[in-house]
């Protein structure tokens, strides 16, 4: 079973660091206009809340150019594959 909280805390860190290193003059409120979504919503991605529909984590890496890598947003590299295996059997098509 994934601990979705912890996951979304770390996807919420990486994120944040990846749009400074892609985007490093972007602040929240341009990120979240790229990525179609409020303020609020992008900056509770950012804090990892786990409420935030995962769909708008997977419009975020394609935006910031890892969907392909989509694991680049994990911390630990040895379950990043187990991380994405999970997700996409769980959400399937949704995502």
């Amino acid at each position: 079973m994934i601990d979705y909280s912890e996951l979304a805390t770390t996807i919420g860190r990486n994120l944040r660091m990846r749009r400074r290193e892609v985007f490093p003059r972007d602040t929240q409120i341009d990120m979240a206009a790229r990525l179609g979504v409020s303020i609020a919503t992008y900056s509770r991605m950012e804090r990892g809340d786990a409420r935030v529909s995962f769909r708008h984590y997977l419009t975020a890496a394609d935006i910031l150019g890892c969907r392909k890598d989509f694991g680049e947003l994990f911390t630990h590299p040895d379950r990043r594959e187990d991380l994405i295996d999970s997700l996409l059997r769980e959400y399937g098509e949704s995502l």
